[in-house]
């Protein structure tokens, strides 16, 4: 009778492993995948954030199977982050400049860059002001105090809004009152919260905040900055490059240019 029990026991044991091992075996005869999930993850400009919020919950309906992450910034932080090793998929810029950046370092996977929308540059003060400028010139107006673009070396943004002020002629007798902005999305916030006189913002962002800003000028000048264009590409040595494609494909279906339309963004023809 002594070793009736040490028998049950070990009988117990070997009928629960085997047990465990016919259930892990079923599920991978089925193709459950229980334990895992696919994350892709993807630094995208900040003037992105909300198509690329809604485009995210489109995917992710059709591809339960994989975890987007996403990681905004400035374009030109997001790609320092990666060519110090961040763990990034996809990049998404709002310039050029940035992306061939990356390319010339052989950092983008050959031949994924494309060009998905562009935008403009306008005018922005806030919702309760007077001032009603005419041109950019006016912009030299004395009651004009304290002016915000994004800091041209670390955001495009910043970048051709000192192209628009250089080329208009108003750099020199403003550049004393400029204030700069870390992203986009923070020029919208200074001017919403008046802290400042004016802005130079893209025009997608402007329209987040059309109760706290209003538009007094709507377009740069025909040439008075490069053209805005905003390049997506696959970072070199992503993890899953299926899953990648599956998203630039997304953003690029018709789904995802209704939604960067909806925010404002302007769409290129193929």
């Amino acid at each position: 009778m002594g070793f009736v029990r040490p028998v049950r026991i070990k009988s117990c044991t070997i009928i629960l492993t085997i047990s465990l091992l016919l259930a892990l075996c079923f599920m991978q005869v089925k193709g459950v995948e229980a334990f895992h999930y696919d994350e892709l993850s993807i630094s995208a400009a900040m003037s992105l954030k909300m198509p690329f919020e809604e485009i995210e919950k489109l995917f992710e309906e059709h591809h339960p199977d994989v975890d987007v992450l996403l990681n905004f910034n400035s374009s030109g932080k997001l790609r320092q982050q990666i060519e110090a090793g961040a763990p990034v998929d996809i990049f998404a810029s709002a310039s050029v400049k940035e992306m061939r950046r990356l390319l010339d370092k052989r950092m983008i996977a050959v031949g994924t860059m494309r060009i998905l929308a562009g935008n403009e540059i306008v005018v922005i003060v806030p919702g309760d002001s007077g001032f009603d400028p005419g041109s950019f010139s006016d912009l030299k107006d004395e009651s004009i105090k304290r002016i915000v673009i994004g800091n041209p070396d670390t955001t495009p943004v910043g970048m051709y809004s000192k192209e628009v002020l250089q080329s208009t002629g108003v750099w020199d007798a403003v550049k004393d009152r400029i204030v700069f902005a870390e992203h986009a999305r923070q020029v919208l916030d200074y001017v919403a919260r008046g802290e400042v006189d004016a802005g130079l913002a893209y025009s997608t962002d402007a329209m987040l905040g059309r109760r706290d800003v209003k538009v007094v000028i709507k377009k740069a000048p025909r040439g008075s900055h490069r053209e805005i264009k905003y390049p997506i590409g696959v970072v070199k040595g992503v993890n899953n490059r299926e899953a990648a494609d599956a998203f630039i494909a997304a953003v690029f279906s018709k789904e995802g240019r209704d939604i960067l339309r909806k925010y404002g963004f302007r769409i290129f023809e193929r």
